[in-house]
């Protein structure tokens, strides 16, 4: 079976369910977002929005999916631990397309790219640019969810992904997960020495998710430049950040020694 978020039975929705983590509402998109960053040939056209109209709410929530596939590429492929400072930042330089998601953002229609970039501004406490104030938003501060369906790449981080050292480049590896679910913690967990040369990271069901480096300046895995990284770096998260994988490393020692 193929996970591509549009199936339609019950059995290939608890499927999706189960390799992406998280419901289709949510997680359907993810696939072809992350092959289409990666520059896999056959994908097809990534989904664009349609609205961010509140009047229209079948084709609001419908639009959903989109949204949070691009929060799942701006955390885990760039590595933001702000994606509103990150999308402000962005904006403000005039939305360079320097990097491959970015450039698939930039493709948005603009009440929906605008709509974004404030929600992220509004979520993680950073001003909503002047130019943007007049977009038009709900009262509730994450009335589509979207901040509550980032987990997936951050359970079951234990036993759903293998790490191989490359016998090509002695500082790098391979990380081959099989589900999308529990990748990124995978990650996290890999021997520091392996990124100096980079992790190239493989979910099967999806394909290369990128060459993931640590950030000199934050830590952090990104498969990106260091530039479009640090633009959606924020020092208070990055502390949370190392907090959690230094607790992910004692759960594995813990897990080991038993």
């Amino acid at each position: 079976m193929t996970i591509d978020g549009n199936d339609s039975n019950s059995v290939d929705r608890d499927m999706n369910k189960f390799f992406l983590g998280d419901q289709l509402l949510w997680s359907k998109h993810l696939p072809v977002a992350w092959r289409t960053v990666g520059g896999a040939k056959g994908v097809g056209r990534f989904p664009s929005t349609n609205s961010a109209d509140y009047e229209d709410s079948v084709r609001w929530w419908k639009d959903t999916a989109v949204f949070e596939a691009f929060l799942h590429l701006l955390c885990f492929r760039l590595g933001w631990t702000s994606p509103g400072d990150g999308l402000v930042r962005w904006h403000q330089a005039g939305r360079p397309r320097q990097d491959p998601v970015l450039d698939l953002l930039a493709k948005l229609n603009g009440d929906s790219l605008d709509w974004f970039i404030c929600w992220a501004a509004t979520f993680h406490g950073v001003a909503v640019p002047n130019d943007l104030r007049h977009t038009k938003m709900s009262g509730s501060w994450d009335d589509r969810h979207l901040s509550g369906h980032t987990f997936a790449p951050g359970i079951t981080p234990y036993d759903n992904g293998e790490f191989r050292p490359s016998v090509y480049r002695l500082r790098s590896g391979f990380l081959v997960s099989d589900t999308y679910a529990g990748w990124w913690n995978a990650l996290l967990l890999a021997p520091d020495e392996f990124f100096m040369d980079g992790i190239d990271v493989t979910v099967k069901e999806i394909g290369w998710m990128g060459c993931f480096r640590v950030s000199d300046e934050s830590g952090i895995p990104r498969a990106t430049t260091e530039d479009v990284h640090m633009m959606g770096v924020d020092n208070e998260r990055t502390l949370a950040f190392h907090n959690q994988r230094e607790w992910l490393r004692e759960q594995q020692a813990k897990t080991q020694s038993q």
